[in-house]
């Protein structure tokens, strides 16, 4: 029996970068409801996804995580700059997304102690090509088939391996 990956929107991602409005929602079939309409509905669930992210979660410039780890510290480790921080997203180990004209690092891909969570950069290597920003943030807070319908951000602390290995079914969405 096959199985497939409640999660397999990323191939509707794909081709909705693609696609216009009209070969997106060409196919749907609500009547009395425009492809315009469509869309402006899924742009409200987006941005309220995001206002939710921000608000449970919470998000920092890189200056206002650096100045976090560094009272986090208290005098433990040498000081964080905000360029240092910056050098973690080229390194890929973390990401940002874009908020009010600026870069915002989510909250959740950092431990306790304030470093970047390891399997942050294993989960950019598995979806970070496909996905970026906003959609990726999204995907940590999305529930997810692979865990069992919990949310990946659940379970970075406890889990981290199912959490990476979800990444990996979904950057591939196999079926088994």
């Amino acid at each position: 029996m096959k199985v497939a990956n409640t999660n397999q929107d990323a191939r509707y991602r794909v081709k909705a970068k693609r696609s216009t409005c009209e070969d997106l929602y060409g196919s749907l079939d609500l009547p009395g409801v425009s492809h315009e309409e469509i869309a402006r509905r899924q742009a409200a669930r987006n941005a309220a996804a995001r206002q939710s992210l921000l608000a449970e979660l919470g998000a920092l410039t890189s200056a206002e995580v650096a100045k976090t780890l560094t009272l986090k510290a208290q005098d433990r480790e040498p000081r964080l700059s905000s360029r240092e921080i910056d050098q973690w997203k080229r390194e890929r180990r973390v990401f940002t997304v874009p908020h009010e004209g600026r870069s915002l690092y989510p909250l959740f891909q950092f431990d306790e102690e304030g470093h970047p969570r390891p399997v942050v950069a294993e989960i950019l290597a598995s979806i970070g090509q496909q996905s970026r920003g906003w959609e990726l943030a999204l995907w940590f807070i999305a529930s997810n088939g692979w865990l069992g319908g919990r949310r990946p951000v659940d379970l970075l602390k406890t889990d981290p391996a199912a959490v990476s290995e979800a990444a990996k079914h979904e950057a591939f969405d196999l079926i088994f």
